[in-house]
């Protein structure tokens, strides 16, 4: 089964495709909404069962135009995918992988290059590269969807498979 993690934005949005019985990475990209929307349509991004999608939670408090941009974006995605899709809370996430409610983008970040087998070794070098190499910016977040799903969905405490993915 291979998962479509969205981190949708206002302006761009970061995918990542996760097989889920290795954690083996298939593709990841960071891609102009309209651009990816179109490659939705398309069917350019192929070979993934599922859509997780980053889902906005009501706060109670005034919401800026870049949220409404980022939820109109949402929408078009799911539209153009046309597949079963899942909400996944930030709020989610941050439990999820590193237990605690006040995490930070920097934890979440350090916490998924731990699981894939530290710091270093996890994003690797351009000679010898990690399972995370190249990830930077809202992919770590696009992961952490990803991953979150996974512990969601009869998985509570999902981690790659080192092993298959050094194969």
């Amino acid at each position: 089964m291979i998962l479509l993690a969205i981190d949708p934005g206002s302006a761009e949005t970061a995918w990542v495709k996760i097989e889920r019985e290795t954690g083996r990475i298939c593709g990841k990209e960071i891609v102009e909404n309209d651009a990816f929307r179109l490659q939705l349509w398309r069917r350019e991004i192929d070979g993934y069962d599922r859509i997780a999608l980053e889902y906005f939670q009501p706060r109670g408090m005034p919401t800026a135009a870049e949220e409404m941009d980022t939820i109109f974006w949402s929408g078009r995605f799911i539209e153009a995918a046309g597949r079963d899709w899942d909400k996944v809370f930030r709020m989610q996430e941050k439990i999820s992988i590193c237990g605690h409610g006040s995490a930070t983008d920097s934890n979440i970040s350090t916490a998924l290059r731990d699981m894939y087998g530290g710091q270093k070794e996890a994003k690797g070098l351009k000679a010898s590269p990690g399972p995370l190499y190249g990830f930077k910016d809202d992919l770590w977040a696009a992961l952490a969807i990803g991953v979150t799903w996974f512990r969601r969905n009869g998985s509570p405490e999902w981690v790659p498979n080192l092993e298959e993915i050094r194969k």
